[in-house]
């Protein structure tokens, strides 16, 4: 689907920065980076056993390239619901900065396994 939206745009009348914007993103999907959907991650629970939740990741253009920053769900309690990246973060950065969180958190130890969705 998406590369034959690829090939009908190079046939559109565009700008040529429009164009230029157009067939980046979509050359990134089509690649598969500079997608990250969310992290599942997996944790060992004394009350339920295993734990699985999942971090959305969400990917902002007009702010800082290199930003990584953490979301906070307010209601029902104050927890993490996701992580606002830049479009230069990619996917090991985004990891590296979750186990930084949860290990200054003292979670790191109860985590089993965290796996990327794309």
């Amino acid at each position: 689907m998406v590369r034959g939206l690829c090939l009908a745009l190079s046939g559109a009348n565009l700008t040529g920065a429009t164009n230029k914007i157009l067939s980046r993103r979509l050359t990134l999907h089509i690649r598969g980076e500079g997608r990250l959907a969310a992290i599942w991650v997996e944790m060992s629970c004394p009350e339920h056993g295993l734990e699985r939740f999942r971090i959305k990741v969400i990917k902002k253009y007009n702010v800082n390239k290199e930003l990584i920053e953490p979301k906070f769900r307010t209601k029902p309690r104050h927890e993490l619901a996701g992580v606002i990246v830049g479009k230069d973060v990619g996917h090991n950065e985004v990891r590296q900065y979750l186990i930084t969180y949860f290990r200054e958190a003292g979670m790191m130890d109860k985590i089993l396994s965290m796996r990327l969705q794309l």
